[in-house]
């Protein structure tokens, strides 16, 4: 079985935390996702914006993910948004009937 290419970064500054993603983001990513957020809400407080500019593939994991790190951040009293969201992506929001739910941006 080939592994799933995924990576994940953070950079502070300003006020707010870029997690960025690169890759897919799927079941067998989850996991690394949700602890790269833990990281992105740890002290101190910022607002968390996650890049989907190099994210190659979401399925439904990646929704339930996106949703499990806005409620994170909101339990932490931050601010979640995505930016750089594709038009594949931004389908798959809408069509999960969560898309309201982010704010969304290019950086």
């Amino acid at each position: 079985m080939q592994e799933t290419r995924f990576a994940i970064s953070i950079a502070r500054g300003d006020g707010r935390v870029v997690v960025t993603l690169d890759g897919e983001l799927d079941m067998s990513t989850l996991p690394a996702f949700m602890a790269g957020i833990a990281d992105a809400l740890g002290p101190p407080a910022a607002d968390v914006l996650i890049d989907t500019r190099q994210l190659s593939y979401a399925d439904s994991s990646a929704i339930r993910g996106f949703l499990q790190a806005k409620a994170a951040a909101d339990a932490h009293g931050s601010r979640m948004g995505l930016a750089n969201v594709s038009g594949a992506l931004e389908r798959t929001l809408s069509m999960a009937g969560i898309r309201e739910m982010f704010t969304t941006c290019d950086t």
